[in-house]
């Protein structure tokens, strides 16, 4: 279950001049009316590890910034192929608190992926852009993807022999709906925050970071409108 906006691109690759599944939505009755994601990948969280000690072993204070960054780099290149070899399953490593916390997560990437159900865009995308960034919003801004996974359950590129992925857990569904003042929890992941950066890092994006972006995107817009 994810939002329609990230299943855009799916639908888009999905769709025909016969079939405009943006424009009118899709729905699967059966798993063999499913069709392809293509390009899509699912990714099940399997663990998280502190990294840190290894990403940080032989960084030094006297290092310039260029140097720190390139020897972290290395660092977690190195730590991720050892961590995946041998294994079926990808790892990134994201960094905390201004690169003093490195965490690992280990994720099973399935790679056949298929569309179940999309809503068309006139509810999927209702209101737009705009939209997007007010709350409370009213689009249903959502699509289901199911993943699908070699007979042995080892990750698969798409074949009619694969079979859908069962999850050691999930989160079920209740069709009971909510009631005023219950609890409700809403899920980012996996999202980022810049609550913690420390001085130096936003006196770098008020100067450097922001000035470049402003200056970027009015180059590419002046560029977009010469030639419309």
């Amino acid at each position: 279950l994810t939002n329609h906006h990230v299943a855009y691109d799916a639908i888009q690759r999905a769709s025909t001049p016969e079939h405009n599944y943006l424009e009118d939505g899709f729905y699967a009755a059966t798993r063999a009316e499913e069709i392809r994601a293509v390009g899509e990948v699912l990714g099940v969280v399997l663990g998280f590890e502190d990294v840190t000690k290894e990403v940080l072993k032989g960084i030094s204070g006297k290092m310039t910034g260029v140097e720190r960054y390139k020897a972290i780099e290395l660092a977690t290149n190195k730590i991720i192929a050892r961590r995946e070899k041998g294994h079926d399953y990808k790892c990134e490593i994201a960094s905390f608190f201004g690169d003093s916390q490195f965490i690992m997560t280990r994720y099973f990437e399935i790679r056949d992926v298929r569309i179940v159900f999309a809503p068309p865009s006139s509810i999927g995308d209702y209101g737009g852009e705009i939209d997007n960034w007010i709350w409370p919003r009213h689009a249903g801004d959502f699509a289901i993807f199911r993943g699908y996974v070699a007979p042995d359950g080892k990750t698969a590129d798409y074949n009619e022999k694969n079979v859908p992925y069962k999850p050691a857990t999930y989160l079920k569904i209740s069709k009971a709906g909510i009631k005023e003042n219950d609890f409700a929890m809403v899920i980012g992941f996996p999202g980022k925050t810049n609550r913690y950066d420390y001085s130096a890092s936003i006196e770098n994006m008020v100067n450097y970071d922001y000035p470049f972006e402003v200056k970027s995107r009015l180059e590419v817009i002046a560029l977009l409108e010469e030639a419309a």
